[in-house]
């Protein structure tokens, strides 16, 4: 069986925008639940990771 160019470029392996989404919110709860938290182990460790990234934090 022979193949095309464009066969292989049929887009069927894209990630739909649905679990692209679901990503992104799971990602903006886990970011927002250990910076926010009143355990202060866990918010240092957040903070230290932030910084380590070099995303601002404040």
């Amino acid at each position: 069986m022979r193949t095309s160019p464009r066969d292989s470029c049929s887009g069927r392996n894209q990630p739909s925008k649905k679990s692209l989404l679901t990503l992104a919110g799971l990602g903006l709860v886990l970011v927002l639940l250990t910076g926010f938290t009143p355990l202060n182990a866990i918010h240092s460790t957040s903070h230290d990771v932030r910084h380590a990234l070099g995303i601002p934090c404040h």
